[in-house]
């Protein structure tokens, strides 16, 4: 019996050596290229990550991009990855046409069919199909709603004490999921049970699916299936399916049968995101996909809008006199007590506002790692990459170089945007919305709604905090999470 153990442990030895072999011949061309240490050959760099708390992730992961490579490799396991964070070198993958396609961990999401992770071949006939939704016509559409869900949300804010401390990133989330789902997918959140679950979950199915990237034993499904994270993914999933359902019911109500007058060119131009998923004459999109872009939307129309206001409300709490600028800027707009009369044209004329909200986009941008797999061979920087392989692209780490923005990268200076883009900084040095043919198709839409919920927050209250720059720390996340919170106090005007 024994010498049937000892044969099948060898054999095993042979087909794990064998197999280490072939992957380091397989990546011979990239054998110049500088690599992370500490490496093994079946845990890559999972050294850096298992067994650590978020926050040392996160300070790890940004390590690797330290320095001033313009490519480097690492290694999920023993999947390589090229990474980089120079404006230039990323500019080559995102433009890339045969480096569109997104790796297998963008499966964990759960949004496969739809524009967010979809293949390139099944994104691109999407996003043709959607790009007419994020034209001026339907923005302009959504301003009543914007306005009108931004007012319920001061009255909310009202009720909180004067001096109590929250954590803001509460109710920006409650107040983005529904403002998207108002505009975009013409669904009033307030018919669910519990709307502020909806928010949270919706943050549980990143931090799950961001756990099993850096974990490479949760990458084996064999592995996963047995764990509390791929127990809590399930309920995540039938918590998020019952969601999307409700929205996908009531659209269906309401547009699976659309008339003819609605099929003319003029119509598709004012047609919001959720009519052109059901009513779209030049592309039908299946239920899974519709389903799977109801995700997209509300992720992505949820967590990057409110991470977003909320650390630009922490940054103006700690500079009070950007604060106090901004908010004459906006009294100089919107100079009386009553209800905004919001326009895009009077948006437009608050350029401070913009330099703001870049500024924090540019120091806390939501997506802040990005990664590509390539469909076919690569050129990047001269070296010629075979098809399959994959890229990272840390956003976060780019737009605070400081060989790029100055040594004051680190620090809130909107005046850094007075110009629209620093002159000296490559196009691709500020990418908080992505890049490429692959960006977001909701930059325009996310720009609007935040620039309206600052008019509406400015107006009424003053934010002031105790936390300073030095006490912000992150922990791993698929998108940029403060540990602790943003922690705010407000103070009607």
């Amino acid at each position: 019996m024994w010498f049937l153990i000892v044969g099948l442990v060898l054999v095993l030895v042979l087909i794990v050596v064998l197999w280490i072999q072939e992957l380091r011949h397989r990546r011979d061309f990239a054998k110049h290229i500088p690599w992370v240490r500490p490496y093994c050959p079946v845990l890559g760099n999972g050294l850096l990550f298992i067994g650590k708390d978020d926050l040392q992730r996160f300070r790890n992961m940004q390590k690797m991009f330290e320095g001033d490579r313009d490519l480097f490799r690492f290694y999920l396991g023993p999947k390589m990855v090229f990474g980089t964070n120079d404006p230039g070198t990323a500019q080559q993958i995102l433009s890339d046409p045969n480096c569109m396609d997104k790796p297998y961990v963008y499966d964990y999401f759960l949004a496969g069919d739809g524009v967010f992770a979809a293949k390139t071949s099944v994104w691109m006939s999407q996003r043709k199909a959607l790009n007419p939704t994020s034209n001026a016509n339907v923005l302009q559409g959504y301003l009543p709603t914007l306005c009108r869900i931004n007012s319920a949300m001061i009255k909310r804010l009202e009720v909180i004490p004067p001096g109590k401390t929250i954590n803001f990133m509460d109710y920006a989330s409650r107040l983005a999921v529904e403002l998207v789902c108002a505009t975009t997918l013409e669904y009033d959140i307030n018919q669910l049970d519990d709307p502020d679950e909806f928010a949270h979950n919706m943050e549980r199915v990143f931090y799950v699916a961001s756990r099993r990237m850096l974990n490479v034993h949760l990458q084996l499904d064999a592995v996963y299936r047995w764990t509390k994270d791929y127990r809590e993914e399930r309920e995540l999933r039938k918590m998020m399916e019952s969601y999307a359902m409700k929205i996908y019911e009531s659209a269906e109500q309401k547009f699976s049968t659309p008339n003819e007058a609605d099929q003319d060119r003029e119509c598709e131009k004012t047609r919001t995101l959720v009519q052109q998923l059901f009513a779209n004459k030049h592309r039908k999109f299946e239920k899974i996909e519709i389903l799977h872009n109801i995700y997209t939307i509300i992720a992505a129309g949820t967590d990057t809008t409110a991470s977003a206001m909320s650390y630009t409300c922490l940054q103006l709490a700690m500079h009070p006199e950007h604060q106090q600028r901004l908010y004459n800027e906006i009294i100089d707009i919107f100079p009386d007590d009553s209800e905004p009369t919001i326009t895009l044209e009077a948006l437009n004329c608050l350029p401070y506002l913009e330099m703001v909200l870049k500024e924090c986009l540019r120091l806390y941008p939501a997506a802040w790692i990005i990664m590509r797999e390539s469909t076919a061979e690569v050129t990047i920087n001269g070296l010629h990459i075979p098809k399959g392989n994959k890229f990272a692209v840390n956003i976060y780490s780019m737009q605070r170089r400081k060989d790029v923005w100055g040594p004051d990268a680190n620090q809130f200076n909107p005046e850094r945007f007075k110009e629209g883009r620093p002159a000296t900084c490559h196009r691709y040095a500020f990418l908080p919305f992505s890049g490429g043919r692959r960006d977001c198709l909701g930059a325009r839409y996310a720009m609007i709604s935040m620039k309206i919920m600052m008019v509406y927050l400015l107006k009424h209250f003053r934010f002031t905090t105790t936390m300073r720059e030095q006490d912000i720390r992150f922990r791993f996340d698929a998108l940029l999470r403060i540990n602790g919170g943003h922690q705010l106090q407000i103070e009607r005007r």
